[in-house]
This record gives C-alpha cells, structure tokens and sequence, in this order.
C-alpha cells in the first residue's frame, strides 16, 4: 500500500520533458539507443517507446530533456526503475514542414550521480508527397512582344536513398485530380491552364500550362503560384496513418515559383540619367543613346516625362533632358517613357535625378 502510494506521488508529480542546456552528466555518454524513422510525408508526427530497463540496481530520473522542445516532447511512465523491471520512454518527433532531414536526442538524467544519463538520438527526412517537375518555372529572357508558353507536371513523390526506410505513405498517394490555383501576386499577361491528368496512363499527372502575353510590357517576372490539391471521392484518406508510429499530415498547397524578364525592344547607353546638383538659374542636362535590339525594324519614337519640370528631346538617337532650376530646391526624381509613335505601349523607361541647390 504505501509502496503504491509512492508511485502514485511520484507520478503526479514527474515533469514532461524540457528543452534547454544538455546536462553535463551526458558529457561522452554513449546512445543507449538511436532510432531513424526514415523518409516520411513533411509535417507528420512520429510516436516510438524505448524500453529503459532498471538493470541490476535500478535507475532513478531526476529530469528528462530534450535538444529540440519545438519537435520533441519525451514522457517517462515512471520515474523509479525498479531492479530487473523495464520503464517506458514515450517520445513523440515531430517532422518539419520542409523538406530535409531533422535530429533530435532525448537525454534521461539519473538522480544518483553515480550513474550515466540515458541518450536516445532520433533522426527524420522530410520530403513532400507531390512534387513539381520542374520545380520552377523560368521563362527566361523573353523579347517584348513575343509569347512564350511552358508546362510542369504535378507528380506523386517517390523518394528513395539507400539503406534508408521510406514511409508507405508515399507507394499509397492518390493521383490528384484537380487543383484549386491562386496567384500570389496575379500579374497582368501571365495565365495558368489545368489539364486533367490522362487516366489511361500509369503514373497520370496533373499538368499546368503557363502562358506569358506578347502584350506584357518589360520588366522582371516574378510571382508564385499556389495550388491546392483536389482528390476524387474515394480516395485514399492522407490523415489515416499507416501504423502506430506516424500521423499522415494532408499534403500542404504546392508553391510554384515563376521567374523571367521581359526585355524591352530598345537598349540605352544609360538607364539612368543623373543631372547632377543644378544651381538657382541655371538649366542642367543629360543624355544617352538608344538603340534597337538585333533584327528588329526601327520606328519612329518619341518620349515623354512624368514630371513637367523635366524638357525632353529625342533626335535620331539620342536622347536629352533639361532641367531649368525654378528657384526651389530639393531633389528631382522622375522617369522617362520611350514610345512608338502611335503606341500605347511604352518600350523603355529610363530614370532621371537631379538636386536643386
């Protein structure tokens, strides 16, 4: 009776795991025991019991710590190992969200000094369950003007290294279906279409089409595209897990990075025209020559300025501005647009900067 009660206090009061500084006890301690999950769906949440036997005289905890307390809580069943009776360690590992591999060690600190702290290492890879092929998209340098498509297939992943265990998860996937797609940012003259995958096949996949518009005018292309994954009734339920040692996470939305650069028809010696510092009365100056872009046909062109104070004048080929200094000081920022005549589209914008004194 009164040996149960001791356990019973004992158990009430034993702590949950803390993170923080390893204890010294542990200092050249082997690993009583190292466990590697393998190859697992991200985000998913691993379980294990290590046995952690009494031995010949028992072994009595102070304190269970782990090295990573944002991915590793560690629970002892009791606190007092008995001679030749065996305790559990419950540890429950958490797997990142990202794909890479994660350690963590969970370290058992024995309150007789004269004993080793127990050290229980554990390592997890991450990896999705789809994958983009390719992972980017990159249009690359696009002339103005010109349209340009390129595709990616949406795969079931099949990671695989050797000598390492790879989750069931991965042989057991459903094929999406369908996708839910949402810009981030949405940029004029870029488009995505969605074909459904070819049931006929073996290994169907989704593919994504991208469209870029000849209309779009130049500058950098950057923007990701998100893609919520849609399954058909029925299917395999990804939060089943498919043993007592994991939890299955949904698979997260896909994040598709879209890269490039439209580059505009005309080239400047200089993009950027610096005036420099302009005194009272006085009307600074600047200029560069614009050229066409190999086996394009010349127009006729003419430029504009966003801000009035700044006089623009295109002859042939190059390009001047003005600035007369109207008596207030500060600094001019402004730009200037080059045009075809009778175009809306600007073709080329050059920056203009000057500092009234």
């Amino acid at each position: 009776m009164i040996a149960s009660l001791w356990v019973s206090l004992l158990l009430a009061m034993m702590p949950a795991a803390r993170s923080g500084a390893l204890p010294s006890s542990a200092t050249g301690a082997e690993a009583l025991e190292q466990l590697d999950f393998g190859i697992v769906p991200s985000g998913s949440v691993l379980t294990h019991r290590f046995a952690v036997p009494g031995g010949d005289t028992g072994y009595s905890i102070s304190e269970v710590k782990v090295s990573c307390g944002a991915c590793t809580t560690a629970r002892m069943d009791t606190l007092q190992v008995d001679p030749g009776a065996t305790g559990w360690l419950s540890v429950e590992f958490r797997a990142p969200q990202v794909a890479g591999d994660k350690h963590s060690t969970v370290f058992l600190v024995p309150s007789n000094a004269e004993q080793e702290a127990k050290v229980f290492k554990l390592r997890v890879t991450s990896a999705p369950l789809y994958r983009v092929v390719p992972a980017t998209v990159d249009f690359g340098a696009v002339p103005m003007g010109e349209a340009r498509q390129t595709r990616v297939e949406i795969q079931a992943n099949r990671p695989f290294e050797e000598g390492r265990a790879v989750d069931d998860a991965f042989a057991s996937v459903p094929q999406p279906v369908g996708a839910d797609l949402r810009w981030l940012p949405k940029l004029d003259g870029l488009d995505v279409e969605l074909l459904p995958p070819d049931q006929g096949g073996e290994d169907p996949s989704l593919v994504l089409v991208f469209s870029l518009s000849g209309s779009r005018g130049p500058g950098m292309l950057r923007s990701t595209l998100s893609a919520s994954l849609g399954f058909a009734r029925g299917s395999t339920d990804l939060g089943v897990p498919s043993n007592e040692s994991s939890s299955r996470p949904k698979p997260t939305p896909l994040r598709i990075p879209v890269v490039g650069s439209v580059e505009p028809p005309l080239t400047a010696s200089s993009t950027v025209l610096g005036v420099g510092r302009i005194e009272p009365g006085e009307t600074g100056s600047s200029r560069c020559t614009l050229r066409w872009r190999e086996g394009l046909t010349p127009r006729p062109l003419f430029a504009r300025c966003t801000d009035s104070r700044v006089d623009v004048a295109l002859e042939g080929d190059e390009l001047r501005v003005s600035i007369p200094h109207d008596g207030l000081p500060g600094t001019l920022r402004a730009s200037v647009e080059v045009l075809a005549h009778g175009e809306d589209q600007v073709l080329l914008t050059l920056s203009v900067v000057a500092v009234l004194r």
